[in-house]
């Protein structure tokens, strides 16, 4: 499920630990992205709740020299955008970023859209699914604007609390530029093994990210906000 809000946002480069609590106005993804779509505006910022697998959070064990043994971790280690949209133009710099841009997922609607019958293999009618799926997501190229976790793995860290990684939920702020939205789609055709035709629309917000917040999902109580240039 995905939380939005639009707000302005006033943020210190430090990072903060908190333990008040934040709602955000309820809307689906699929309602975010298209209002933004239909009316884009390059400075508008927003707030987001993170679609998180179970497992996404981790408890990271630190070096013994660092004063806090465990940290709650979101890994950004896989997390890169590959479109070609995201490329930067190779004449900019010696040695380009082709990976600058990074995501955060925002959540993902299947849509069926019927069946149709067809011979793939000779002799066999087959009954053919169409699937459409829909992926969100908020790209942002200022990951390297936050500190590298103490354990080095590229992320966002908060101080280990005693809520259980399972329970805690990420809400990220940015604020849109221009071209505000991207889309890309890719489409697999059925084969007599895998009688579905599947088309894939990945979704972006483009933005920089602004601030993340880790906070405890059954109760809505702020954990602690990473901020940029910030080092938990």
């Amino acid at each position: 499920m995905l939380t939005l809000r639009t707000t302005l946002l006033a943020l210190s480069p430090f990072f903060l630990a908190a333990s008040g609590s934040a709602t955000a106005d309820a809307a689906t993804n699929t309602a975010l992205y298209a209002r933004v779509a239909a009316h884009p505006s390059s400075g508008e910022c927003i707030e987001a709740e993170l679609d998180l697998a179970p497992d996404d959070i981790t408890r990271a064990e630190l070096p013994a020299d660092v004063p806090a043994s465990t940290r709650l971790h979101y890994s950004m280690r896989y997390n890169d955008v590959a479109e070609g949209w995201s490329w930067p133009d190779a004449s900019a710099e010696k040695t380009p970023e082709y990976f600058l841009f990074k995501y955060l997922p925002l959540g993902s609607e299947t849509e069926e859209r019927g069946s149709y019958l067809q011979e793939d293999k000779i002799g066999e009618l087959q009954t053919t699914q169409i699937r459409w799926r829909y992926d969100y997501f908020l790209a942002f190229p200022n990951l390297a604007d936050f500190a590298i976790p103490d354990d080095g793995e590229p992320g966002f860290a908060s101080p280990d609390t005693a809520v259980p990684p399972q329970a805690v939920k990420l809400r990220a702020y940015a604020c849109l530029t221009a071209p505000v939205t991207r889309e890309s789609t890719t489409f697999w055709k059925a084969t007599h093994g895998n009688p579905v035709d599947f088309t894939l629309k990945k979704r972006y917000l483009i933005g920089h990210l602004q601030r993340i917040d880790f906070f405890d999902g059954r109760n809505g109580q702020t954990i602690a906000t990473i901020l940029p240039t910030s080092r938990p």
